[in-house]
């Protein structure tokens, strides 16, 4: 979803415009119409986006409050982009969010070695190998070995 679509499908600029001076004003009704209009369709766009319900619900309360901050002190330039502003600011807190957990290491991670590599996991696999080609070699028929054997 572009900007633009996701603008243009919840209300007009018009009532953006009002609904910025009325939360201006400091009208606590008017914020409540402000979400009660804006979550939804912000909460579907980030669910799209992330695949993760809980985190877009995060996102989208963090981008509401920044709005609603920036409203509160009147410094939105322009209301009648508000819902574009509101886009744009959830995709910068993605954007945010997936830069900070690429950067996490999990516990522990440098601790690990390669279970490949130690002479403990090469004579495990050894061994288990060696059952394998028992288990096999029991077996009635012999074209059931054959067929085993070349797997």
């Amino acid at each position: 979803m572009r900007a633009n679509d996701f603008e243009s499908s919840w209300f007009t600029s018009e009532g953006a415009t009002v609904l910025a001076r009325r939360i201006a004003a400091g009208d606590r009704q008017a914020e409540e119409e402000l979400i009660a209009s804006l979550r939804r369709p912000l909460l579907k766009m980030l669910q799209r986006r992330t695949g993760d319900v809980h985190l877009a619900d995060d996102l989208s309360h963090d981008a509401l409050l920044l709005l609603l901050v920036r409203l509160r002190r009147n410094a939105l330039h322009d209301p009648s982009r508000l819902s574009g502003f509101l886009y744009r600011t959830a995709c910068n807190l993605l954007i945010i969010h997936r830069r900070r957990t690429a950067r996490e290491v999990p516990v522990g991670s440098f601790d690990r070695e390669d279970p490949r590599g130690s002479p403990l996991a090469a004579a495990l696999r050894a061994e288990q190998r060696r059952l394998l080609h028992r288990s096999i070699d029991a077996l009635g028929c012999a074209r059931d070995r054959e067929i085993l054997h070349r797997f």
